[in-house]
């Protein structure tokens, strides 16, 4: 298992297209560097999880165009999700996202609709409160969607 904090310098990859770091015992918050790939529109994949990261979801996400799988799951992340996102057209690569089993807070996502290639979602116990978005609205189509995890703990 690596220990320590993820390394920034991670993201002066150039052509980084698939990062997992899954199962360690990295500490810290998510470096802002990292995303560097990302700018680079090179970042696909990110499996951070069952680790024990901390902190807030950082909000330089919105930049990820190329990112098709994000998964955070299992560390101990805080705050709410990113409201920068709502407005972000750039997560719309975006197959899987699982933020499960952290610390968040606040309301599922209004923006989780506008995400129409989303194939599996997993939020699944975290604190988060208040009504599920209007998934099916006729304007929203998640006809891709095929798991929803919203489990309490």
């Amino acid at each position: 298992k690596f220990t320590g904090v993820l390394p920034s310098e991670i993201g002066r990859c150039s052509v980084l297209d698939y990062l997992s770091v899954v199962n360690n015992s990295l500490t810290g918050t998510i470096p802002t560097d990292l995303f560097r790939s990302v700018l680079r529109g090179t970042l696909s994949v990110l499996y951070a999880a069952n680790n024990m990261l901390n902190g807030t979801i950082p909000i330089q996400l919105m930049n990820m165009r190329t990112l098709s799988v994000l998964d955070l799951g299992g560390n101990q992340l805080e705050g709410s999700i990113p409201t920068e996102l709502v407005n972000s057209r750039m997560l719309n690569m975006l197959t899987e996202l699982d933020l499960s089993s952290n610390l968040l807070q606040g309301t599922i996502p209004a923006f989780l609709p506008e995400l129409r290639n989303l194939v599996r979602v997993n939020l699944a116990a975290n604190d988060l409160t208040g009504v599920i978005p209007s998934l099916f609205h006729p304007f929203n189509d998640l006809s891709k969607l095929l798991v929803l995890f919203l489990v309490v703990p």
